[in-house]
């Protein structure tokens, strides 16, 4: 009986390879801190907090 040399593919494994193959989903960070900065500007307003909202908006057209 002859010994064959071959790795065993467990489901791990095989997980593990697709995820290497498989490209990265391109994020747009931009948006979604601007979108943030926006919402947290609301938020800001409606707490009367003025001074919070003005860093906000600074950080907002620093973008």
């Amino acid at each position: 009986m002859e010994l064959v040399n071959e790795k065993v593919n467990t489901p791990a494994q095989s997980w593990a390879n697709r995820v290497k193959r498989k490209p990265l989903p391109k994020v747009d960070y931009y948006s979604e801190l601007r979108s943030w900065l926006q919402r947290a500007i609301l938020e800001a307003e409606k707490k009367k907090d003025f001074n919070k909202k003005g860093q906000l908006v600074i950080l907002l057209n620093d973008l």
